[in-house]
């Protein structure tokens, strides 16, 4: 688990930082609950809680709730631009 938290650490502030790649807006996260320290990292690096389900994730043995996270990627409230279209081919 420490190992699996660590590696999450390094990648979560890699994929907030921005740059001409991004498509979309907005990155979500899904937490198995409790799990203060996932919580604590993504919410470190901008992620706001948007929901909970109860009990709706089995997870080493037994049910648990499951949380919602959102990090957006527009900075704030605007909308002043639509989606573009994203040309997808080979790599």
């Amino acid at each position: 688990m420490a190992q699996r938290l660590a590696t999450t650490a390094l990648a979560v502030p890699r994929l907030v930082a921005t740059d001409d790649r991004v498509v979309g807006v907005a990155y979500a996260a899904v937490i198995a609950l409790p799990n203060e320290p996932s919580v604590r990292l993504h919410e470190r690096h901008g992620f706001v809680r948007i929901g909970q389900l109860v009990d709706a994730g089995y997870k080493l043995g037994g049910w648990h709730d499951v949380g919602f996270w959102q990090c957006s990627l527009r900075g704030g409230d605007d909308v002043s631009s639509p989606p573009q279209p994203v040309e997808v081919g080979d790599e």
